[in-house]
């Protein structure tokens, strides 16, 4: 139990408080820039930000290499004075705000709150996935784990869920790998506290076997926290360039004593990694693509969207597309009501000049092509009196040459073909409607 009890504390707008390399900067009350520019990086807009609290009870932080909190800087929410966290653990942090009441916070408890915190803001990321760490730290750790009331905090948000569905005002702050909600009484120490009655953590959403997040700040000499979570990390999916809405809330519970904490680090947006299907395939994007002749492939983005623009396949709106000839294609991602925009990014189809694709059995043994590689002429015999025709393309799908074999012994001749240069092209021989192709090598003279 602590010893010393904070009684005076000088709390003014834009107040830097500092000890230990914990340095933590309340704004002015109402002037959120800094609040903003902590939390979202290039690559999110933020928009709207509302704080009902205490003006003390929000600020940033930056923590430096002393500092056990896990991360270098963020915001800071309490339901104290935040300045009063960069004190010696022996001190304690226990401060009335005055501020009751917010309904999501006491649906997660069943119990009144108190000293209430919260930042909302709606943000829209160009990617499709939210990132970001957090800190929860309490004064009533660890003599009120497993207690009825314990303090709480969560991470709303709403808005369309990938895959389908809509966050609505969904908690995102869950012990990892679970759907257990972060507190006092789901993370600690393993066993209940001094102050915990009867109870030993076995309701709905508590557990004792998440010690290995817990850290013991007994001693401590730069946070005044009892005890705190180590950094847990929040990766949610979402869609890119679509607005959502967050609330990040913390309070008191039942009463104003023992406060608590939450730190947050700076947003990240995810990735945008690309990935295209190929013959029903996915494999790494590397801007040019092979295809084979008859084949198809598919061009789908991995990052999720709801409104994607393709060109070079007629406009299309959908989330990929299948193309089956050579050429260049690309799409961009645009949100008309919010004006967010991805740039185009471009897929360049070639025809593959190391796969054969026959739409029958056997068709390659029909005919033989000597020699190859060649320079001015490729003899062609054929194994039957059927009809042939064949054709001659580069490796991005350009007509060379096109004509019918009337006879089983036929030449292909290129002496007169000045515009054609030296390379690998595709030999393309047709039955019946049924075809198979081959690589030659022309050899200029």
């Amino acid at each position: 139990m602590k010893k010393i009890i904070l009684t005076v504390l000088l709390i003014v707008a834009g107040l830097t408080t500092s000890l230990a390399q914990l340095i933590i900067t309340v704004p002015p009350a109402g002037n959120y820039s800094s609040i903003q520019s902590a939390l979202f990086p290039a690559g999110i807009t933020s928009v709207s930000p509302t704080f009902r609290g205490d003006a003390s009870s929000i600020a940033t932080f930056v923590s430096g290499a002393t500092n056990n909190i896990g991360f270098n800087d963020g915001v800071f929410l309490s339901t104290g004075h935040t300045s009063s966290a960069a004190n010696p653990q022996s001190s304690q942090q226990d401060f009335d705000m005055a501020i009751e009441g917010d309904t999501d916070l006491q649906y997660l408890t069943g119990a009144v709150v108190r000293d209430v915190a919260v930042f909302e803001f709606d943000i829209t990321l160009k990617s499709d996935s939210l990132k970001f760490r957090f800190v929860f730290a309490s004064e009533e750790y660890p003599e009120f784990t497993c207690a009825p009331f314990v303090d709480v905090m969560g991470i709303f948000l709403t808005g369309p869920k990938p895959g389908g569905g809509f966050y609505n005002k969904e908690n995102i702050t869950h012990i990892p790998q679970t759907s257990i909600p972060v507190g006092i009484n789901s993370i600690n120490a393993g066993s209940p506290g001094a102050n915990a009655g009867a109870n030993n953590c076995t309701n709905v959403n508590e557990s004792l076997n998440y010690s290995s997040y817990y850290v013991n700040n007994t001693g401590g000499t730069n946070i005044i926290f009892d005890g705190f979570t180590i950094p847990i990390l929040v990766n949610v999916p979402v869609y890119a360039c679509e607005t959502y809405h967050i609330k990040i809330a913390i309070a008191d519970v039942s009463d104003g004593l023992f406060d608590s904490g939450l730190f947050i680090e700076s947003f990240t947006p995810g990735g945008f990694p690309h990935v295209i299907g190929h013959a029903g395939i996915s494999q790494s994007f590397n801007d040019t693509t092979l295809l084979c002749t008859g084949d198809t492939v598919n061009l789908s983005p991995s990052v999720q969207a709801l409104n994607y623009n393709w060109s070079g396949s007629g406009g299309a709106t959908t989330t990929s597309i299948t193309v089956n000839t050579p050429g260049n294609f690309s799409y961009f991602i645009f949100n008309p009501q919010n004006g967010c925009t991805l740039p185009s990014y471009a897929y360049h189809v070639i025809a593959d000049p190391n796969c054969v694709v026959s739409t029958y059995e056997n068709l390659s043994d029909a005919f033989t092509i000597s020699p190859n590689p060649f320079t001015n002429q490729i003899h062609v015999t054929l194994n039957s009196g059927e009809s042939t025709t064949y054709s001659i393309t580069d490796l991005n799908g350009k007509l060379i040459l096109n004509g019918v074999l009337n006879n089983k012994e036929s030449i292909i001749d290129f002496s007169n073909r000045n515009d054609v240069d030296a390379g690998v092209y595709i030999l393309r021989i047709t039955q019946e409607g049924k075809s198979t192709q081959q690589k030659i090598v022309y050899q200029k003279s």
